[in-house]
């Protein structure tokens, strides 16, 4: 089925909808205990998100649909220039969102703050939790990115300050477990 024919239920989400998009469901019970069963596969899906203006495009990959969970297996595909990649599930009852565990690793996702900076970010990013409580943990890179908000800075206040003495280097360790160490803070 072609994605452009949700164009009417995400109008408020994206525009320029693409790709094609293939299901099959079974729903069984009744409306007090509802069952479904089913896939849905994404083939080079994209849209253009309204409240961003990001261009997600060719998403593929496969969403299983059971009673108890929606699971997302490999599901790739960019925004903008970047890529990304989805694995994890979301625990229902009653066709409700009771629990979720997903994961998302992102490369080369350009990013822009209007007036203030653009960048370019790397993620790997966790999502877990239930109704109650839920953590987004992970780290986010920045790669390269350029910050060019207008900021006022008077330099003849500057003149006549007192400035900060400069501390001497240290001495270079002589233990090989420090000396060799390499530090990686994201």
């Amino acid at each position: 089925v072609p994605f452009r024919i949700f164009a009417p239920i995400l109008d408020d989400v994206g525009n320029d909808l693409t790709g094609k998009i293939s299901f099959s469901a079974r729903l069984t019970g009744n409306l007090h205990d509802p069952a479904m069963e089913g896939s849905i596969e994404l083939d080079t899906v994209g849209l253009t998100l309204s409240p961003i203006q990001k261009k997600i495009h060719n998403f593929k990959g496969t969403i299983y649909l059971t009673p108890q969970n929606v699971m997302f297996d490999k599901v790739t595909g960019n925004i903008d220039a970047g890529s990304c990649l989805l694995n994890g599930s979301i625990g229902l009852e009653k066709l409700r969102p009771v629990k979720v565990s997903a994961n998302i690793l992102a490369t080369g996702i350009p990013l822009s703050i209007p007036d203030t900076a653009d960048m370019t970010l790397n993620g790997d990013i966790k999502v877990t939790g239930n109704r109650s409580q839920a953590l987004i943990s992970g780290t986010i890179t920045i790669l390269e990115g350029l910050y060019y908000k207008d900021v006022a800075i008077n330099l003849l206040q500057k003149i006549g300050e007192k400035k900060r003495t400069e501390k001497p280097l240290p001495k270079e360790s002589k233990n090989p477990f420090l000396k060799n160490m390499n530090l990686d803070i994201l």
